[in-house]
C-alpha cells in the first residue's frame, strides 16, 4: 500500500521509483507514510521514534525529487548528505515534473496535514483510540470536511487526490467517491496469513472492481 522512507535510501528509492515509472511508462505513484509503529523494525536497529522518522521522510522526498529533476544534485540535511552528484539512473521520469507521490496524513494533526498537502494526495487517517491498532479510515463527513479543506488549501492543485483504504471500511466505493475520494485501495492485508498471498491477490483481482 505504501512506502515508509525512513527505512530507505533515499537515492536507491529514486532510482528504484523512476525505473518502474519508466517500465510502466508513467503509470507509477509513490503512496509514503511513517509505517506501523509497533512493526518490531527497533530489533534490527531502525529509526523508530516519530519525530524522527518523519524528518528522515522529509528529508528522503526532498533527496528523491532533486535527484528525479536532474543533475547535478547536492544536498545537506540533518540526516543526509549528498555531494552534488550527476548518478546518470535517477533522472528521465516519464511523468514530469516528477513522479506523483501519495502522503499519509492525520485528520486533524497539524504537522501530519501540512506534509501531506505539500504532494499530490493524501490518504487520510483518523487517529482513534477506540479503534483497533488506534487508527481508523475517515467517515463520510470527514472525508467531505477534507475535500473542503484541500479546496481552501492555497498550494493544492484541482486534481489532488483522495485515497482510501477499502478494507478497513463499511462505506462503498460510490459513496466515498460522493464525499470526494478520488481513489479507492483494495488492501488485502488478512491475505499475507494465507498459505498463497499471490494466490488470493489473483482471486481478487478476477472478481473485478468493488461494487
Amino acid at each position: 500500500m505504501l512506502t515508509p522512507p525512513s527505512r530507505r535510501r533515499p537515492w536507491e528509492l529514486a532510482s528504484q521509483v523512476a525505473t518502474v515509472d519508466r517500465v510502466s511508462t508513467g503509470r507509477v505513484t509513490l503512496s509514503v507514510g511513517l509505517g506501523a509503529t509497533n512493526s518490531g523494525f527497533e530489533t534490527f536497529g531502525e529509526e523508530c521514534d516519530r519525530k524522527v522518522r518523519s524528518e528522515l521522510m522529509d528529508e528522503c522526498l526532498d533527496i528523491m525529487c532533486g535527484l528525479w529533476a536532474g543533475q547535478p544534485f547536492g544536498y545537506s540535511g540533518t540526516h543526509y548528505t549528498v555531494q552534488s552528484t550527476e548518478f546518470p539512473t535517477l533522472g528521465n521520469t516519464v511523468q514530469q515534473p516528477r513522479v506523483p507521490i501519495w502522503c499519509v496524513g492525520a485528520l486533524g494533526r497539524d504537522k501530519s496535514m501540512r506534509r501531506a498537502l505539500r504532494w499530490d494526495g493524501i490518504i487520510p487517517q483518523v487517529m482513534d483510540p477506540d479503534a483497533e491498532g488506534g487508527v481508523r479510515q475517515p467517515h463520510l463527513d470527514e472525508v467531505a470536511a477534507l475535500r473542503a479543506e484541500i479546496a481552501a488549501h492555497p498550494d493544492t492543485s484541482d486534481s489532488f487526490d483522495v485515497v482510501v483504504e477499502g478494507q478497513w471500511t463499511d462505506h462503498s466505493p460510490s459513496a466515498y467517491r460522493d464525499a470526494g475520494a478520488t481513489w479507492w485501495i483494495e488492501s488485502m492485508w488478512s491475505a499475507m496469513s494465507e498459505h498463497s498471498p499471490v494466490a488470493a491477490a489473483y482471486d481478487r483481482l478476477m472478481q473485478g472492481p468493488p461494487s
